[in-house]
């Protein structure tokens, strides 16, 4: 099941913010959570951090409790998502990539 850039959740967040349609966004949002439910209990994969032997590997409570104790550093599930907003905000500022 793909996660990140899910086109369900990209509908979603369009139907709320575009359209200002919630009860839509929030039927879609519902759909993909119990797809994605359905994913993890058929034994889906859904951790794409790069530290298999970390302890918290797949358990997405406690991985994101820990980052936001120590506030150091991003998850590496969310990475790629801030530094695709950055993108935009560093190319103002003429930062190459």
């Amino acid at each position: 099941m793909k996660i990140d850039l899910n086109d369900k959740m990209i509908e979603s967040m369009r139907l709320r913010l575009e359209e200002n349609d919630s009860e839509s966004g929030e039927k879609i949002e519902e759909e993909f959570l119990q797809q994605f439910r359905a994913f993890i209990k058929d034994g889906g994969k859904h951790c794409n951090c790069a530290k298999i032997e970390c302890r918290h590997h797949g358990d997405c409570y406690s991985c994101v409790a820990v980052h936001r104790g120590h506030a150091m550093h991003l998850p590496y599930c969310f990475q790629d998502v801030i530094k695709e907003r950055a993108k935009g905000i560093l190319e103002l500022a003429e930062v190459k990539f």
